[in-house]
Formats: C-alpha cells, structure tokens, sequence
C-alpha cells in the first residue's frame, strides 16, 4: 500500500517497475526511511482507532485488568545428565575447539537457570553428513521447481536423518538417559541469502520425535565461543544459553508452576489435545469444490492440577493417516473412552481450522460415549488475526482479550464471522532487541492468536465458572510450557503449516507426481513409527 501511494508502479514498463520495487525494498537498510515510514504508520493507527479509516487490517489491542495469574515456574526433566553429539557443517572445523570451550563455560555462567543439569560433549565432533547425507547439494536446490532427482536427494537425506533421530530416541529409553545433538549451521537468517529453505522439514522430524536436537547458527556458535568473556558479555551468554537449554530438552522436559485467580477443581487432571493437519492433497478432479484430504498428527499433553501448582508433561504423539487403518483411530479414540469416566479428567481438544472439519469430530462422534466425553471437554478452534502493536515501554507483558472486546475487534476490521460466540485471544510480549527498536522506541509486529469455542460468551462476569476457567487456563498453561525464553512467558503454538509448502515431483511408470512434502513427511514418519528399533 505504501509502495502505490508513492507511485512506484505508475509505469507500464515491467522491468522498471520491478527495478523501483528492488529499490523500495533495500530502503529498509536507510534509517532515514524507517523514521518516514514508522511517522506514517503512527498517523494511520491513530485515524484507524478513530475510525477515520476502515481499510486495513490492523488495529491497537490495549492491556485489560488482570483475571488469573501464572507464575513463570520451573522445568524439569527425567535425567540429570545429557549427553550432545557434535555434528558441524563444511567451514566450522577451526572454530570447534573455541566452541567446545566457551559451551563448557556458558554451561557454568547460567548454573542458575540450567540448576543440576549435567551436559556432557561427545568427545568427536562429526561431520554433519553422517546424519544428513548431501547437505552441499540439497543447498543448491531450486526447491520452487525440484526435478525427479532433487526430490529423490531430498527425501533420501529426510529418511536418513529420521532414523538417525530415531536411534537416538531409543539409545536414549534402552539407557533411561538423554541424548541428544548439536548441529552446528554456517550459516544465518539475518545475512544475504541466509538460512536453508528447506530446514523446517528437518526440525519437523526432530519436533515429533521429541529428541534433544538444537542447530546453532553462526551468530550463537560465535557467542558461545568466547572462552573469556567480559562482564558485559557474561549477560548475553547466560540469554543465549538458557533459550537454548529450554529448547533442547524438547519432549523430554516438564513445567511446574503456580497460580491463582482461577475457579478449577482442587485436583483436575487436563488433557490437552491438539490437533495438526498435514497440507491438503488429492483434489478431486470431477469435483472442483471438494475439499483437499489430509494426515492428522495429534499431540497430547498431560495438564495436572493439586491446589494452586500445576504440572505440564507430553503424554504422547500418534498421527492418523487419511484412508489409513480404522485400529489406528479406534485406538485413539478408546484412549479417550477409557480417561472420561475419572471424576477428575476434563478435555480440551484444540484444532486449527473449522471443528467441523476436524477428524477429532468423527471420532469423538462415533464414541458410545460422546455424551459423556462432550460434558467433559472443550471444542476449540485456533486462528490467527494479524495486528500491529507499537509499545511506548519495552516491559508490556502479554495480554488476554476477551469476547466482548474481540467482538469490538472484529467489528472495528470488518470481519464478519457469526460461527462462533466465545473467543480469546493472546497477544505474545514485545521483543527487547535493539533490532527491533527505532527511534528510541521499540516496536514489534505479531499475530494475535485466537482461540475459539461454541457456546454462550463466558465473560468474566458470567456464571459459566468452570468452563471459562478451564479454557483460559488450558490455554495459557500450554503456550506457557511452549515457551523457550526465560523472559517471554507465552509462545505461539505450532498448530499449522503456514509457511510455503513445497512439493516433490516423482516419476513413475511414465508418469509425475506432484505431491506437498509436508504431507509425504507425515506418512514417512508414521511408517518409520512401526519400524522396531534396533539399538
């Protein structure tokens, strides 16, 4: 919008349009331009809360009076003791010692925050190909138009790292221990052509396996490296560090916290069940309208309550495949039966989209007990609504929106949507970077994430004591475990793949295939589930 009212694109020469929009974009680089553009967007946000203007979808979103209140609480894990194979990239091999060194150092700068936790180095750092084979090529790859061999490369180094991975979930059971891998990256998202397009692919096979696996790019690994930091520099280290010891522990960590202000139970026991769609596939050709299949991959968390502490664990991860076996969905769906009937068990079962097309539905539908399961759950649906917030002080902590004033939201961005009734929103903290600050002022540009149910508007006035209780509590203690930073407490959950999909083509029989990788990930991964290890 900006671009056209500066009248960029008022040629009709295509070369020179795109030259002036290249230009336009390195802009950002010149401070001078970021005041200019920042001046203008305050004006804008200032005629849109008047109401002078009803074009964008962005808006103000203010700090109500606090209802219940979450401590940051502790994490813990089953072992004391972790043990990190090293694997490095092509260019790191002079920087392994330093690095070695400076993580042993780190390790004892933010003994507070990491308490007993034992790290131990393997002894020989590898190569990064011995648990992702071609990584130089898979580099090189034109992953907006990946040929036949490029997706065969492709999906080989996938299952390769998978097995890996999944060795080292059973070393790590067979010896009731943790193990786990660094993965040293050259290279960095903040740099010209940085980062590898291809790695969410490779951090989902970590995800779901739940293994301790953390890559490090070269602006952490040079931080780390400094075997004798200065005073100054001990603060940033310690940051670095915990973020990172949070994120390694993946499934194998657990959060103990306090609370108050919420109405629950004295002892409840909250499953937790989110719901994580594979992008559509298979349209069918006769029918244009017809909606894409998908895989489900289910996460589910275990949410205990004892008084005013609470604990937050993984249960357990299972993915369903479309047309796949019935056993598969009757087993998930006896697990459900067989919880219901404790006095002490609620549900709350959180898909991203409509409820109705949820798998979820049918299976809690198809239960002889759905009466029962239904008087014991929440139904939630998960969405995103972007938003712009600009904050005068750095320490503004994250905020919960209630239905009335989403209401009011929504009407002010002209969103019509009727479906549902009863819906919060969370809004995650500011960032204290210095990049994101200009002017002397920080900035931060997010997505509210929305969390909606069907049903009366629970407001905090409302008699509805429960209910309202357990969906604001079942939420913001998830996102709390969620989070990887000791200093922003909510994180956004990864409830959908909405980054940009990338599709395989495979030939076979004088034919291609076009298929989305995510999808063909989830049935990788379900396979290699029924593979026995072998350790």
């Amino acid at each position: 919008m900006y671009a056209l009212g500066k009248g960029l694109y008022n040629t009709e020469d295509e070369k020179v349009a795109e030259q002036k929009f290249l230009e336009f974009l390195k802009k950002w680089e010149n401070e001078e331009f970021l005041k200019e553009l920042r001046k203008d967007w305050k004006e804008t946000l200032k005629k849109l809360l008047k109401g002078e203007r009803d074009d964008l979808l962005a808006t103000f979103v203010k700090k109500d009076q606090q209802e219940g209140r979450l401590t940051y609480g502790t994490f813990f894990a089953p072992s004391r003791k972790i043990k990190l194979h090293i694997f490095y990239e092509k260019g790191l091999e002079g920087k392994l010692k330093d690095f070695e060194k400076g993580f042993k150092n780190a390790l004892r700068l933010a003994k507070n925050f990491v308490g007993n936790a034992e790290i131990e180095l393997a002894k020989e750092p590898r190569p990064i190909e011995d648990i992702i084979p071609n990584l130089e090529k898979l580099k090189r790859l034109d992953l907006d138009n990946l040929k036949h061999e490029d997706s065969l490369d492709l999906l080989f180094s996938l299952i390769y790292f998978a097995c890996r991975i999944k060795n080292l979930k059973a070393i790590a059971e067979k010896e009731k221990s943790l193990v786990g891998a660094l993965l040293l990256l050259n290279t960095d998202v903040r740099e010209a052509n940085g980062g590898y397009g291809f790695w969410d692919y490779f951090s989902f096979v970590y995800d779901f396996f739940g293994v301790p696996v953390q890559t490090l790019n070269k602006q952490t690994i040079e931080v780390l490296s400094n075997p004798n930091p200065k005073k100054d520099e001990i603060k940033h280290i310690n940051s670095v560090f915990k973020n990172l010891f949070i994120s390694l522990l993946k499934d194998y960590k657990g959060l103990s916290f306090e609370f108050e202000g919420f109405e629950l139970p004295p002892r409840l026991n909250i499953y937790l069940i989110l719901e994580k769609p594979s992008t559509g596939f298979c349209y069918q050709r006769s029918n244009p309208d017809a909606k894409p299949y998908r895989h489900f991959l289910y996460e589910i968390y275990s949410l205990k309550v004892e008084g005013n502490k609470a604990e937050v664990e993984v249960e357990d991860k299972t993915i369903l495949l479309t047309g796949g076996l019935d056993s598969e969905r009757d087993r998930l769906r006896r697990w459900i039966e067989d919880k219901v009937y404790s006095e002490n068990v609620r549900f709350c079962f959180i898909t991203a989209g409509k409820w109705e097309d949820s798998y979820l539905e049918e299976i809690v539908a198809q239960s002889q007990e759905r009466e029962k399961i239904k008087q014991k759950s929440l139904f939630v649906e998960y969405s995103e609504l972007p938003t712009a917030y600009i904050s005068e002080r750095a320490e503004e902590d994250c905020f919960v929106i209630y239905t009335t004033e989403f209401e009011r939201l929504k009407e002010r961005l002209k969103i019509k949507d009727d479906r549902l009734s009863t819906a919060i929103a969370i809004k995650p903290a500011s960032v204290k970077k210095e990049d994101f600050k200009l002017d002397g002022e920080h900035f931060y540009h997010s997505a509210l994430q929305v969390f909606s149910i069907k049903g009366p508007g629970w407001e905090r006035e409302e008699v509805y004591s429960e209910k309202k209780n357990l969906f604001l509590f079942s939420v913001l203690s998830l996102s709390l475990y969620e989070s990887e930073s000791f200093i922003t407490p909510y994180s956004k959950l990864d409830l959908w793949q909405k980054k940009k999909t990338v599709y395989l083509n495979i030939r076979r029989n004088n034919w291609e295939y076009k298929m989305p990788l995510n999808t063909v990930l989830y049935e990788m991964l379900y396979l290699l589930g029924k593979v026995p290890d072998d350790v």
